[in-house]
C-alpha cells in the first residue's frame, strides 16, 4: 500500500480522524500529509500520548533490564524524596503508576502543574489508599514514568 493508498483509506473510515502523517526515514522525510485547514507546524492537542509514549519507554528500559516495573519508585528519587515520606509513598511500584493505582485520591493536575519542581511536588502528595487498591487517573503518575526513564 502506498503512502498516498494509506492516507485515503484513513479518510475513507469512520473510525479514523487523520490529521497529520509522515513518512520518513532517519535522514530526511519522504512525504506528509497535512488535512486542510491544519498546517504541518499547527500545534495539538495529543491526549493521552505521554501515557503511551512513557509507558513503551518502561517497558523497553525493563525489556533492556534498566528496571523492573515492580521496583519501588522511591529507589529512583532519592534527592527529590520528602523528609518524611508518606508511608504508601514508599510501597509504590512502577506497575502502580502504570495502572494509575498510586494509591493518590485527588486528581493532581491543578496542584501540580503549577509547581517547579513536580517531581518533588508528587512525591510530597499525600497518598491514602493503599498502592493497587484505587484507580485515579493522574497524568502526574506518567509524567513519574518519564521521571524515572530519565533517572536510569
Amino acid at each position: 500500500m502506498s503512502f498516498s493508498e494509506f492516507i485515503k483509506a484513513c479518510n475513507d473510515s469512520n473510525n479514523i480522524n487523520i490529521t497529520h502523517a509522515i513518512c520518513s526515514t532517519k535522514d530526511r522525510i519522504i512525504t506528509e500529509y497535512v488535512e486542510p485547514p491544519y498546517e504541518m507546524n499547527s500545534l495539538k492537542l495529543f491526549f493521552s500520548m505521554t501515557k503511551s509514549i512513557t509507558s513503551l519507554a518502561i517497558g523497553i528500559a525493563s525489556d533492556l533490564g534498566f528496571l523492573h516495573i515492580d521496583d519501588k519508585v522511591a529507589k529512583f528519587f532519592d534527592d527529590e524524596l520528602p523528609s518524611h515520606p508518606h508511608e504508601n509513598l514508599k510501597k509504590i511500584t512502577i506497575r502502580h503508576l502504570l495502572t494509575m493505582s498510586s494509591g493518590i485520591h485527588d486528581n493532581t493536575y491543578s496542584d501540580l502543574f503549577i509547581k517547579p519542581n513536580w517531581v518533588s511536588a508528587f512525591l510530597a502528595k499525600e497518598f491514602p489508599h493503599e498502592p493497587g487498591t484505587f484507580y485515579r487517573y493522574s497524568m502526574h503518575g506518567s509524567h513519574m514514568l518519564s521521571a524515572i526513564c530519565c533517572n536510569i
